[in-house]
């Protein structure tokens, strides 16, 4: 006979038993807990999902902020070195402009020697014309005596050869300075480009600077908004789970009101386990190994040698203690205030219906007792005509 077959049995058996705990007010008052804290902890996974992206955001704002905090720092450089290069130019420049004007002042002097020779030559010229018209050759043949023509006529060659190599330097340091001019100016331009172009590239940078920095402004502001969001939704979900608690501490007390009397309730997760020996099939959804079909199990299969002892999991009072048919020999501990639980395939009974057993007690050894695979333990917690899964309840392993 199938397990659910014994539920619908034991219905009928115990009613008066089984059926004393009754849905009442508290029910719906778990109930509305429940779905309250439920909603909270939606609610919670949203606001965390939004905290994630912001977070997110935030992180991806402070990482473009160092990259333009980098970039900006290479631009500092960068301006830093066009601005000393401009004053080395600068300085540069005002060399230049000081040798241009020494040179024209060395031209303008030269003009003025030049002048000042070019007139004492064409004086010196025009004289010996009219010495000429009045008979050059009559000024060097009336020497006195030969000497005196040699020297009247060396005298007039050097002068004339004087006045030559004078007015040929005037002419060749003229030339010199007019080229070195030249080049003094050529360079001046030259530095004056150079100049222009660093001004030129130092204003692309400072420009580039300014559109980087109100870049990191605009970068910092959204980068605290996403900041102040973040600080928002952790006080948010600091504060929901504040009352997802704090309806959970309501719910326990609800609880504890409602089955603090029930042993079982109170040691829901530390239980100690009914026999030792291995969980060969769990609670809930199973596939039959032979047909492929699932099912739903209502118990635990603790598989164990016969003979071992079965212990009550909690202090009850027995409920039922004799043979059921497909199940053997049953034990059926109440634990009040609604929950149950049920010993089957006993090979042997050592309690009787109305005992008090205190939890850890002995009541029965494993056996095989209405079994068709052997020796094993079948256990079931129940609240009131509601299956649970005993691992929830037993201690873990």
């Amino acid at each position: 006979m199938k397990k659910t077959t014994f539920i619908f049995i034991l219905f009928l058996v115990f009613a008066g038993f089984l059926f004393q705990y009754a849905p009442r007010a508290e029910d719906l008052s778990l109930s509305e807990f429940d779905q309250k804290i439920n909603e909270k902890e939606k609610g919670l996974r949203q606001v965390k999902q939004k905290l994630s992206w912001q977070k997110k955001k935030a992180r991806k704002m402070e990482k473009e902020e160092n990259y333009i905090l980098f970039r900006l720092s290479r631009l500092d450089k960068a301006i830093d070195k066009y601005r000393t290069e401009i004053k080395k130019i600068k300085r540069r420049l005002k060399i230049k402009e000081k040798e241009k004007k020494e040179l024209s002042r060395r031209l303008n002097e030269l003009e003025k020697d030049f002048t000042s020779r070019k007139a004492a030559i064409i004086k010196r010229l025009t004289g010996i014309y009219k010495a000429q018209a009045l008979g050059f050759d009559n000024i060097i043949w009336n020497s006195r005596d030969l000497s005196e023509f040699w020297r009247r006529y060396k005298l007039i060659k050097q002068i004339a050869a004087a006045d030559g190599e004078l007015f040929a330097r005037l002419k060749a340091d003229y030339q010199e300075i007019v080229k070195q001019k030249a080049a003094t100016e050529k360079k001046r331009w030259e530095i004056v480009e150079q100049n222009e172009e660093k001004k030129k590239k130092l204003r692309q940078l400072v420009a580039n600077q300014t559109k980087k920095k109100d870049l990191l402004h605009s970068v910092r502001r959204r980068k605290k908004n996403y900041l102040r969001a973040v600080s928002e939704l952790e006080e948010a979900a600091g504060q929901m789970k504040n009352l997802i608690a704090e309806l959970g501490k309501k719910k326990s007390r609800a609880l504890s009101t409602r089955f603090g009397n029930s042993s079982l309730y109170q040691g829901k997760g530390s239980l100690p386990w009914p026999t030792d020996g291995v969980v060969s099939r769990e609670f809930g959804r199973q596939k039959h190994p032979e047909f492929g079909t699932f099912y739903d199990y209502q118990g635990m299969d603790i598989n164990a040698p016969t003979g071992r002892p079965v212990k009550v999991v909690a202090d009850g009072e027995i409920l039922y203690a004799d043979w059921f048919r497909g199940y053997g020999k049953i034990i059926i501990v109440d634990h009040k205030a609604g929950f149950y639980t049920l010993y089957g395939h006993l090979s042997g009974i050592k309690v009787s219906v109305g005992d008090k057993v205190s939890g850890g007690q002995v009541i029965g050894a494993v056996g095989d007792t209405g079994s068709i695979r052997g020796s094993y333990l079948y256990f079931e917690v129940r609240q009131g005509a509601r299956q649970l899964n005993p691992r929830l309840w037993l201690s873990k392993k």
